[in-house]
């Protein structure tokens, strides 16, 4: 079964994540536009472009289920999209590993 775009509606996250795995779309800065409608647009072209990055770490199957009551599941991600590093550039910081 191919990787999906999903909302997940869980006790601790509300959001946009992988079907396959713990990846969690989580917006690298707030979007921008001129009018809502181009809010929008930046922000579905943002998270479109962060899930087709994304490696999927462990999938999840029939053996193996995620408790995204774990919050240091919701945070992992495996892979930055350039959308994500330009605005981590942009601001001046970044996260070291």
């Amino acid at each position: 079964m191919p990787r999906e775009l999903v909302w997940k509606d869980q006790p601790r996250f509300h959001g946009w994540g992988c079907s396959r795995c713990s990846w969690v779309f989580d917006p690298p800065a707030p979007p921008v536009g001129e009018n809502f409608d181009a809010v929008m647009r930046n922000f579905q072209a943002a998270r479109d472009e962060a899930f087709d990055w994304h490696v999927c770490d462990k999938p999840i199957g029939n053996q193996e289920r995620r408790d995204w009551t774990n919050e240091s599941q919701l945070g992992a991600q495996t892979a930055k999209s350039p959308l994500e590093d330009a605005a981590i550039d942009e601001r001046g910081y970044g996260v070291s590993n």
